[in-house]
């Protein structure tokens, strides 16, 4: 005699290798490329349409074939330990709501310059001592038109740090083609 509990158990099992074929034959743009990077490598060479079909690829299609390229790529047990240094602190005019360094907040803090590079690169030497594979810079304005000067001096500090064996990554607001143009001669690994 079947029991209740064997009928549900036969059909969960049913429904189990359906969903699993179908999750696993998925033909959205996210599995396509996923496939393609675990096969061939990560690739720089996207198009448009290319990042249009993965973006508008189902949530759960990213969410579960980009955790797949990741741990093909990395170890998942590892966390990468990164420091972030604010370089320039305060006196940005923008209102931001989402950044601390706000004119819309009252911190109590003192605007400041830019750090000089013995400072920036004295911070660096530290963090890699600490156990940083990454050093972060973040600097208070809007955007680097008109900064030419501490531009250049930050792709200073940016090739230096670069040259200690630390990845480099910066948040300076709107980043302008000038400043784009500078990192794709591979500076900084991400602006």
């Amino acid at each position: 005699m079947l029991s209740v509990r064997s009928i549900f158990r036969s059909q969960l099992r049913l429904n189990s290798v359906t969903l699993s074929s179908l999750c696993y034959s998925s033909s959205s743009a996210a599995a396509i490329q996923a496939e393609k990077t675990i096969k061939d490598g990560p690739r720089n060479d996207w198009t448009r349409q290319e990042i249009k079909d993965v973006y508008d690829s189902p949530l759960l299609d990213l969410l579960f074939h980009g955790a797949q390229v990741h741990r093909y790529a990395h170890n998942f047990r590892e966390v990468q330990q990164c420091t972030l240094l604010s370089i320039k602190t305060g006196g940005c005019s923008e209102d931001c709501s989402y950044c601390p360094q706000s004119s819309r907040y009252t911190t109590g803090l003192k605007a400041q310059r830019l750090m000089t590079k013995e400072a920036v690169i004295e911070a660096a030497k530290r963090a890699k001592e600490a156990g940083s594979t990454r050093f972060c810079m973040g600097a208070a304005w809007r955007d680097t038109i008109g900064r030419k000067t501490n531009f250049n001096q930050i792709l200073d500090y940016v090739k230096e740090i670069r040259d200690m064996g630390l990845e480099v990554c910066c948040t300076f607001g709107h980043a302008r083609e000038a400043a784009g143009c500078r990192t794709e001669e591979g500076w900084s690994n991400s602006l």
